[in-house]
């Protein structure tokens, strides 16, 4: 039981894409059928989907942007900003914990629709100014989708 539309939307953003398949046997006092056995069958695509679901922006990605693809429906979907919130134990900090870190980024979209209306958007974004060394934490971004206006990734 949901009690509102936001809490189905947060538990929707847990189910992974795909096919999914549900069964159920009903049992009855009909004569003709007392068992009958339903399936349903579904496709599952988010409004928003993310290729990824952990950046990790060491090693070579330290100096390479790291890409992430985002695909929608939206034609004119935007990443309009990027934040890092470190997440690291206070005895290991290299940046103040908790504080938004702004990441620079660039959108890149594939103009060509792929099944189902799906356009794809590459993300790239780089190592946040300020972090010299691996940090726990989320990528926050921020979208123009009415449905899915903040996207998190956990990464490092």
């Amino acid at each position: 039981t949901f009690t509102d539309a936001q809490s189905l939307r947060d538990l929707m953003d847990k189910v992974s894409d795909g096919k999914i398949k549900k069964s159920v046997t009903v049992f009855s006092n009909a004569k003709n059928t007392p068992k009958l056995d339903l399936s349903v069958e579904a496709t599952i695509q988010s409004v928003v989907s993310v290729s990824q679901t952990y950046v990790r922006l060491t090693g070579k990605n330290a100096v390479e942007p790291y890409e992430v693809v985002i695909t929608t429906q939206k034609t004119d979907f935007e990443i309009q900003k990027v934040v890092f919130v470190s997440k690291a134990k206070p005895n290991h900090l290299s940046i103040a914990m908790d504080v938004p870190i702004p990441v620079k980024f660039e959108t890149i979209k594939d103009v060509t629709p792929k099944e189902g209306g799906f356009f794809a958007y590459t993300l790239r974004f780089f190592v946040p100014e300020g972090i010299t060394e691996a940090q726990q934490g989320e990528f926050l971004m921020q979208t123009n989708h009415p449905e899915k206006k903040e996207i998190k990734l956990q990464g490092m």
